[in-house]
């Protein structure tokens, strides 16, 4: 449970448009990069943090290039130290194991409707993983060298994604709202759904709208650690995304 020493400010977005969102497939932990609308994207998400006056003190985001470009950005538009960005693997996208890099309909077709709808809709169903020689785990990634092998996914549940992101955002992000600053966390959708539900208190991450590429503002109760408000930021261009 959070409880900050002032009324805690949390700010959550996902990170820009990359290539996979526009080609329309799985990208799980593939590291794709931003196309120019994804690097706007984070220009004018800090272009609406900075209409707002809510500069973050502190960045948190994940290994993949997609989400720490979008936290780098919006670090340089608002004129931040580089040094504010933090990058971790546990704020990673679901893996998505074999499904990785295959369109939604590609799913459908080799595996079944059935199980590539219950992935993204139960909390508990896994992907088809992919095998440990498969030069697509992270096993063989040197970025994740410094991790336990026995800690990197071959395909994730939400409930798996939840188990991996709460020790970071206890041992770092609370740690951070519990200081008194201003924390700006750059992930992923899924990622995104399972941590809105938990800081909502909500059992299960599948359902409900979660903050996109204008950041959220969430209000935390300094009694209790609930949110007491959340909404999407004002953006001064009248851009919704």
């Amino acid at each position: 449970m959070i409880r900050p020493s002032r009324s805690g400010q949390l700010l959550l977005m996902r990170h820009g448009t990359s290539r996979a969102n526009v080609e329309g497939w799985t990208a799980g932990w593939s590291d794709v990069g931003l196309v120019p609308e994804g690097e706007a994207d984070a220009r004018r998400a800090a272009r609406i943090l900075a209409a707002a006056d809510l500069r973050p003190d502190v960045v948190h985001t994940s290994m993949l290039t997609r989400a720490r470009r979008t936290a780098e950005l919006v670090v340089e538009a608002l004129d931040l130290p580089a040094d504010a960005v933090h990058a971790t693997w546990r704020l990673n996208e679901r893996h998505a194991g074999a499904f990785e890099g295959a369109t939604r309909e590609e799913l459908q077709a080799a595996y079944g409707r059935a199980r590539v709808r219950a992935w993204r809709r139960t909390p508990e169903a896994r992907p088809v993983p992919l095998a440990g020689g498969d030069p697509r785990h992270p096993v063989h990634d040197p970025r994740y060298r410094g991790v336990d092998p026995g800690l990197l996914p071959s395909g994730e549940s939400a409930q798996d994604v939840l188990g991996r992101l709460l020790p970071y955002w206890e041992g770092h992000v609370v740690p951070d709202l519990l200081a008194g600053r201003r924390v700006l966390v750059v992930t992923h959708e899924h990622v995104l759904r399972v941590l809105v539900a938990h800081v909502r208190g909500v059992p299960s991450p599948q359902t409900g709208e979660v903050p996109g590429r204008v950041p959220w503002l969430f209000e935390l109760d300094p009694a209790t650690g609930r949110v007491e408000r959340a909404a999407p930021l004002a953006d001064p261009e009248g851009t919704t995304l």
